[in-house]
């Protein structure tokens, strides 16, 4: 009898030692999650797909923004909350340049640029709503308390200026990738390992393992086959996510007050098994992940909730 067990990424058996014994998180434990992990995954797949996929999603600006808003910590023995907007700069009604400054107890200040006769050194703290639009569907926003400082007595409003790259970044490539894994490694978590010999599965698995195995000179063939992939399985499912988040997402606190930042859900569409990826109720994302027959009716869906 063959000793140890199937990577389910790179498909290829190893001893049990070598496979991390805490679990891969489907999900970076550093956007809250503390609850899914697959434990068929080897470190060499964790490790490399962590550090070349899932690294760049915590770290983009969106994710930073949705960790700060949510206060999600982060790893343990991570940098914490991230500042988001820390350096970003705005204007008032009458033309000012303003830089957000974030203080010590996370609140941030909103501090002019140039110097002023008459400035004051502080002024009443009020309620502030920034709104990021991500271009595509729908606005990011979040409440910032903001300590005002050398303006005149009356409160001014910021507008935020933010690149286009700071806010599309979620779309790169290996974002997109990094949700195939999620959704791909989510239909493992609930179906088994027999999933991973569905078509669909296959050729996802293909993609992750091609992540896996790159270096410089296979770096363009691997992006190349993994847009072939994207194309045929993965898209924005902004109205059909949002019904399904804002539906689940309102039954669940119902029944617990809880606030939930990321929705996963597998159900039957279009006679396949789809799973969707909803990130903070904002990016939605539909996957098809394989042949009907792993949901066995329209009534029935696997789901995944996590909270802040």
């Amino acid at each position: 009898m063959c000793e140890g067990k199937v990577c389910v990424i790179c498909y290829e058996r190893k001893p049990t030692s070598a496979f991390c014994k805490t679990g891969e998180h489907i999900i970076p434990e550093s956007m809250g999650n503390t609850n899914y992990k697959l434990f068929c995954v080897c470190d060499d797949c964790n490790q490399k797909l962590g550090s070349r996929l899932e690294q760049k999603l915590s770290s983009s600006f969106i994710s930073k923004l949705f960790r700060e808003a949510n206060k999600i910590k982060g790893k343990t023995g991570g940098s914490g909350i991230p500042s988001s907007l820390n350096g970003f700069y705005g204007f008032d009604k009458q033309g000012n340049k303003y830089i957000l400054r974030q203080n010590p107890d996370g609140a941030y200040a909103a501090q002019l640029v140039a110097k002023f006769k008459n400035k004051k050194s502080d002024v009443d703290a009020s309620l502030h709503k920034i709104t990021l639009d991500d271009g595509t569907s729908g606005c990011f926003e979040l409440l910032l308390n903001l300590n005002l400082y050398g303006t005149e007595d009356t409160i001014i409003d910021i507008t935020v200026h933010l690149k286009v790259n700071d806010i599309l970044d979620f779309y790169a490539q290996e974002h997109n990738v990094t949700v195939l894994k999620i959704a791909y490694e989510f239909a493992v978590l609930w179906f088994g390992t027999e999933y991973c010999n569905d078509a669909i599965a296959t050729e996802i698995r293909s993609v992750l393992k091609n992540f896996v195995k790159m270096n410089r000179l296979t770096e363009e063939k691997v992006h190349k086959s993994a847009q072939q992939v994207i194309d045929k399985y993965v898209r924005r499912a902004d109205s059909l996510c949002m019904e399904i988040w804002n539906t689940f997402n309102h039954s669940y606190k119902k029944s617990l007050i809880v606030n939930y930042v990321h929705m996963i859900i597998a159900r039957l569409c279009d006679r396949q098994t789809v799973i969707f990826v909803c990130f903070d109720g904002k990016i939605p994302f539909m996957v098809a992940v394989g042949a009907s027959h792993w949901i066995t009716n329209s009534a029935t869906s696997c789901e995944a909730m996590i909270s802040g």
